[in-house]
Parts: structure tokens; sequence; C-alpha cells
């Protein structure tokens, strides 16, 4: 009997958190996106397409600049867009033989790496393989990578 008595009141007791949880949980703030006003000028999405794959992908794309520059001796600080291009663009891995299996898509991204005092280094192009649903996931299988470096290519500026 009093086991019973016991584990009722500790059945009421652990409802009655369980629902206090819930009903603080709806004491936060919402915010009501069906005011928020997007653009519907193709320009201007692209333009956040771009500047969003940029931010998602930074480490990567900083991770193969120093690389390819570590092998010329030279010190890249980061890198900017090139000004009137679009510098992302996006395909399907479907029917690219040995990626379709292991990445979703084929980024490829242009920009101008800069070095410390703020020289451009060249027009350099990346073509990268990625799996969006891996990024921020730690301890991947093996095998598994968020990006994989398909092509490096690099163009020399005017100075």
């Amino acid at each position: 009997m009093k086991k019973t008595f016991l584990v009722l009141i500790l059945t009421i007791f652990i409802s009655i958190s369980a629902f206090w949880g819930v009903t603080n949980a709806s004491n936060n703030e919402v915010i009501d996106v069906s005011s928020v006003k997007f653009s519907s000028l193709d320009k201007v999405n692209n333009r956040f397409y771009e500047i969003f794959v940029l931010d998602l992908y930074r480490k990567e794309i900083m991770n193969h600049i120093e690389d390819y520059y570590k092998n010329k001796n030279e010190k890249v600080q980061g890198y900017a867009a090139p000004e009137n291009e679009n510098y992302v663009s996006i395909r399907a891995t479907r029917n690219l033989k040995g990626l379709e299996d292991k990445f979703s898509y084929v980024l490829k991204i242009t920009l101008r790496p800069v070095d410390q005092d703020g020289s451009i280094r060249g027009l350099d192009t990346l073509f990268i393989a990625v799996e969006p649903s891996r990024v921020g996931i730690t301890n991947l299988p093996k095998g598994l990578t968020t990006t994989k470096l398909l092509k490096y290519e690099h163009k020399e500026v005017k100075k």
C-alpha cells in the first residue's frame, strides 16, 4: 500500500513539474515572421545566398586558401568577394561519379584572397563538394566529411 501511494505521489509530482515546464516555455517571446518582408528581387536574394554560403563554409574556405598560399610561402589574412560578379554557384552532384553517394552539392566559389597589408593575391576559384546535413556535426564516421576540395584555380591579377 505504501509503495502504491509513493508511486502515485511521484507520478503526480513529475506530471506537475512537466506541465509547469511546458507552460513556462510558452512565456518566451515569439517573433511573428508573417510580418517580415522578404525581397522578391533575384539580385538581392542571390547576394544574400552568396554571403550565406561564404559564412557557412568560412572555416573550410580559409583552410583551403591558406593551404594553397602556404605552398607559395605567402600569408593570407582573409578574402574579399569580386566586384560585380556572382561569386557562388551551385549544382547537385547527381550524375557526378564518385560524389553522388558522399556529397549533395558542388559549390564554385570565386574570391580574392587578401594578405595582411590589404594586397589582393589573385582571383581564386574553389570547387568544393559539400554535404550541408553534416555541418555542425562532430565525430563524423571515418570517411565522411562536411566538404571536399575538388579543384583550386588561381589567376594572377594586375597590381
